[in-house]
């Protein structure tokens, strides 16, 4: 479903191959996988995000976010250079960014993103 960020669906990789999209050649402090979606957290601070969007758990809004799968990285809006944690669950992602400040997206069937 994309969460290897090659570039195209494929159900499986018996070797390890580069990520493409946004975060080719870019210097990475972190990187968190879900259960089908993957995040990277640039050392300038903005967040890739690519794999199975299921409830928005990219975080990428707008037009994308009725996109089911993104195949190659691409950068979530609204946070460049802010993010300084990343995390990914099952069906959410999580990010800390500057005082502390904690944003969450993805599903929230269980309460995972603290809303009743």
């Amino acid at each position: 479903v994309g969460q290897l960020g090659v570039g195209e669906s494929i159900a499986e990789a018996s070797t390890p191959a580069a990520v493409g999209g946004r975060a080719r050649g870019v210097p990475l402090r972190a990187v968190a996988a879900g259960a089908r979606h993957s995040l990277a957290l640039t050392i300038s601070g903005d967040v890739l995000s690519w794999g199975n969007n299921a409830d928005g758990c990219l975080g990428l809004g707008g037009a994308r976010a009725t996109h089911k799968s993104i195949y190659l990285p691409v950068a979530v809006a609204g946070l460049q250079g802010m993010v300084r944690q990343i995390a990914a669950g099952s069906s959410h992602s999580a990010v800390i960014v500057q005082r502390g400040r904690l944003l969450l997206a993805g599903s929230n069937g269980y309460g995972q993103l603290g809303h009743p």
